[in-house]
């Protein structure tokens, strides 16, 4: 763990607290209760780590299912004008609260989050390895075990394994 995973976890908490308290009640307008809390801490989910956006893919299955199967509990105007003005008004405000609070992408807004996107997009994923900061096609080198056993892993771990097998 690192710092950045408290801040990513408290950010994923409130945002899946407040997306369920959301999809509960029904509302004929605009909800800003929801938006600008959901909107905040989204943006700063996404503005430590891009792939924030990733984890709620679990989430949107169990609502999905939630959805499917009991459909008392969740909106039953999903698919209004209202959730779509809201759903535009919400990744407005996300973005532009990750905008004002990104400086790096001060110098062109527009091109890039863009170029980020595309860029991270190629190299993640099943056939490539990130391993010492090199990157592998589906493999990884026979030697990486020995490489991240002792150049990687503290003293006293190493130290430990010698005492296991001279004590076992």
């Amino acid at each position: 763990m690192n710092p950045k995973d408290t801040i990513i976890f408290c950010s994923h908490a409130w945002c899946s607290y407040l997306l369920i308290k959301y999809l509960k009640n029904e509302n004929k307008e605009i909800n800003y209760k929801f938006i600008l809390p959901f909107s905040i801490f989204f943006s700063i989910g996404t503005g430590i780590q891009f792939f924030f956006i990733g984890t709620f893919v679990p989430l949107f299955i169990y609502l999905g299912l939630i959805f499917f199967f009991n459909k008392k509990k969740i909106k039953k105007n999903l698919v209004s004008y209202i959730f779509f003005k809201e759903l535009i008004l919400l990744f407005v405000i996300s973005f532009l609260i990750l905008i004002f609070f990104w400086p790096e992408t001060h110098k062109n807004v527009i091109d890039l989050p863009i170029e980020y996107l595309f860029n991270n997009l190629s190299i993640r994923g099943y056939p490539y390895n990130l391993i010492n900061g090199e990157i592998f096609y589906l493999n990884s080198p026979t030697h990486y075990f020995y490489i991240f056993f002792f150049f990687q892993s503290p003293e006293y771990i190493i130290i430990l394994y010698f005492f296991f097998f001279f004590f076992f």
